[in-house]
């Protein structure tokens, strides 16, 4: 599935038509990632492995808790394997611009015929792949997926001390995918709408598991 993303990501795009009557909602500066894909890495494999570090010595290194966090690894990396071909396949086939995608194609602010670029190829068509955001959908994918883990652990629905804390605390790493899916229209990579579209659908294709 991986070779298959990284086969997707090389597609062209559909090179969908641009008015220049709407070049304005494609005239963002062009920012840097807030958060880059390093560090996007980091939270998808750094956050689940904290949560089954801690499971395995909490449960006193019980051999049923191993195999447990084997599956839940099987699980997650199906799960982001998945993820990462599904949202390629969309990008390809709905082609909308990045907000930033004028000065992709007029680097030095100056154009107004859309279909003759003078800016880099590659980053041209990596502006016409701005929905669904990969940043926001990968992170949901692990953000999720470990949320559901940490919530089947602690089983909210006996009491416990200070229950309500916990439950804020379970939440965390969904308030991270958040962050993470608010800063790409920070820094100008994806629209506001296109992030809203996409968590209704996020949460849509997690409603059939």
């Amino acid at each position: 599935m991986q070779k298959c993303s990284r086969w997707l990501d090389k597609i062209t795009p559909y090179i969908r038509h641009i008015d220049e009557e709407e070049l304005w909602y494609y005239r963002y500066p062009s920012v840097k990632s807030f958060v880059p894909k390093t560090y996007l890495y980091i939270i998808m494999l750094g956050v689940p492995a904290l949560v089954y570090v801690l499971q395995y010595f909490l449960s006193k290194k019980d051999k049923s808790t191993v195999q447990d966090i084997v599956n839940q690894l099987y699980g997650l990396s199906l799960a982001y394997c998945i993820n990462g071909v599904f949202t390629s396949f969309l990008k390809i086939i709905i082609g909308r611009p990045r907000p930033n995608f004028f000065l992709r194609c007029f680097p030095d602010g100056y154009g107004t015929n859309i279909d003759d670029c003078t800016g880099e190829y590659d980053g041209q068509m990596d502006g016409r792949k701005s929905f669904p955001s990969a940043h926001s959908s990968f992170a949901f994918t692990g953000m999720m997926f470990i949320t559901l883990h940490i919530f089947h652990l602690l089983n909210f629905n006996k009491r416990f001390f200070a229950r309500g804390v916990v439950f804020v605390f379970a939440l965390m790493p969904l308030m991270l995918a958040t962050t993470i899916a608010v800063s790409r229209t920070c820094d100008y990579h994806h629209h506001y709408s296109g992030n809203f579209k996409k968590l209704y659908l996020f949460l849509c294709i997690y409603s059939m598991f």
